[in-house]
């Protein structure tokens, strides 16, 4: 494959994970798998480094646009920060041993409930509140309507939710937004945009741990790190695309938007590993 053409490839694919990661939460990181695995047959461990460099990229400039809008929840940030940062270095040193295409299956089949059940507590909760107008709103339009976006405390669930979206991230190379994204929104009831804001930011810290260790495998050929370039300027400017769009984007749509999302991405891992 032609250097340029394989250099465009990136880039656009960068893109779309950085626009798709920022709006829906999630890192994104399973398409670009895809890609690294299956069209430029890549190390995995060496593919997982990749994906989350693409991730940090775009995390920070969406977490950029997102602080500037105050959608952040700091409290909520560091508990998911801490915890998942820890799961990322257990994964992350456990993928040295182990196949990733050997947990695609799971992976797959896990991401893939998720969605559902996001989706479905999304339909319950418009049905519920059928007329209410913070459900239709976007959050500029509910943060300029006097909104509160105040979240709960963190507690004992979100710690051990956060534990093991970093284990996954570490393992897969993935964000924390599959698991994290649906836990916040679906079964603790906070705000999309500021779970999906907060998990982003957390997604900084997580994936930085989870690419060092990658990239610092003994005996890893690390030549193709050129390629990296293109990864960060796509992922950077699909943060802040996404980020920008996700302020616009009403509370259902935003969260629809993220099981759909999810559900695709879980059919992809299992593809990935029936194609094995």
């Amino acid at each position: 494959m032609e250097f340029l053409t394989e250099i465009m490839i990136f880039l656009a694919t960068a893109l779309a994970i950085g626009a798709i990661g920022n709006i829906a939460g999630i890192g994104g990181g399973v398409l670009l798998m895809v890609v690294l695995l299956f069209v430029f047959k890549m190390n995995p461990v060496l593919a997982g480094g990749f994906s989350l460099l693409t991730i940090i990229a775009s995390t920070v400039a969406g977490s950029a646009f997102n602080a500037k809008a105050k959608a952040i929840d700091k409290r909520l940030f560091y508990v998911i920060a801490m915890a998942a940062g820890t799961g990322a270095v257990i994964g992350s040193v456990a993928s040295y041993f182990i196949a990733v295409g050997t947990f695609d299956l799971a992976f797959g089949f896990t991401s893939l409930s998720l969605g559902i059940f996001s989706l479905a507590a999304t339909k319950i909760e418009a049905r519920k509140n059928r007329g209410k107008a913070y459900l239709k709103e976007s959050f500029n339009e509910y943060r300029v309507a006097g909104g509160v976006l105040a979240t709960p405390g963190a507690g004992y669930g979100t710690g051990a939710a956060s534990l093991l979206a970093g284990l996954l991230a570490g393992l897969f190379g993935i964000g924390i937004g599959a698991v994290m994204g649906t836990f916040l929104t679906a079964i603790r009831r906070i705000n999309p945009k500021t779970a999906f804001s907060t998990v982003v930011a957390a997604m900084i810290i997580t994936s930085a741990v989870g690419a060092t260790t990658h990239f610092l495998k003994p005996g890893l050929d690390i030549s193709s790190m050129v390629l990296a370039i293109p990864l960060v300027i796509g992922g950077a400017l699909g943060g802040l695309l996404g980020a920008y769009a996700s302020a616009r984007i009403s509370f259902v749509a935003l969260r629809s938007f993220q099981g759909y999302v999810i559900i695709a991405f879980g059919l992809l891992a299992i593809a990935m590993s029936l194609a094995a």
